[in-house]
């Protein structure tokens, strides 16, 4: 028999006052017919999030707490049975599922609104939410392997590309007028064994194709705060330059 579990939101009433001693309000709650392991808040402009076990997952809305819907893996992705990660990408509106097998991981993308199955693959390795960002300009994936970036579309997981001469991954980014983009590589510390050959990289690529258009190096170590993930450091176009301020 499946576990039910409660899950409930509570909220402040009112703006939080200097005497802000009173008891929360119940503002809804909702049953679950499954474990929750995995759980993840969406803003209140996107208006829903998500609770899930490794075999099934509930997507409801904010304000009501009433799922928008609710399927087992291997209703969502044939390859499917469980899934030992789940990382979800909000700007993009898709969810990675990770069946992490013994030396070849399944990876099926779904799109988090409304749950419908976009694509899967067993061809990335070690993918990780660190490796992998979103470019939303391009409506894309830059994901860091240890022996190439690819690029990918999001909803089709189409690959555009694949270079091998960019190192690490691509952290901060400007996308230039005519089709290009220059970003600089990092690499985050849960991540340092896998690239190897790594060396501080500021680089020109032509996001049609991957060409490298011009690479350089730079002295300093490009980083992001521990919890906001924000980058300390800047990348900025002015006209036909482009500045890397650090520290």
């Amino acid at each position: 028999m499946k576990k039910h579990l409660l899950f409930a939101i509570a909220l402040f009433a009112g703006l939080i006052s200097v005497n802000a001693q009173d008891d929360m309000p119940l503002v809804w709650e909702s049953r679950m017919d499954h474990k929750i392991v995995h759980t993840g808040t969406g803003t209140e402009e996107r208006g829903f999030s998500y609770a899930a076990s490794d075999k099934e997952i509930t997507v409801f809305d904010n304000k009501t707490g009433k799922p928008k819907w609710n399927k087992k893996f291997k209703e969502l992705a044939p390859k499917l049975g469980k899934i030992d990660d789940l990382i979800p990408f909000w700007e993009s509106d898709v969810i990675f599922l990770f069946d992490r097998k013994m030396g070849k991981d399944v990876l099926a993308v779904v799109e988090m609104e409304s749950g419908n199955f976009l694509w899967s693959t067993d061809k990335y390795q070690d993918v990780d939410e660190e490796n992998v960002v979103y470019i939303p300009e391009e409506q894309s994936f830059a994901i860091s392997l240890k022996k190439e970036l690819v690029f990918i579309r999001a909803r089709t997981g189409e690959e555009r590309w694949s270079t091998a001469k960019f190192k690490g991954v691509v952290g901060k980014y400007v996308i230039t007028p005519d089709g290009y983009m220059v970003m600089v590589n990092f690499v985050p510390s849960s991540l340092g064994a896998l690239f190897t050959g790594f060396k501080n990289q500021i680089a020109k690529v032509d996001i049609r194709n991957g060409d490298i258009v011009w690479e350089n190096t730079y002295v300093g170590r490009a980083e992001r705060k521990v919890i906001s993930r924000d980058f300390l450091y800047d990348l900025v176009l002015d006209g036909d330059k482009v500045m890397l301020m650090m520290n």
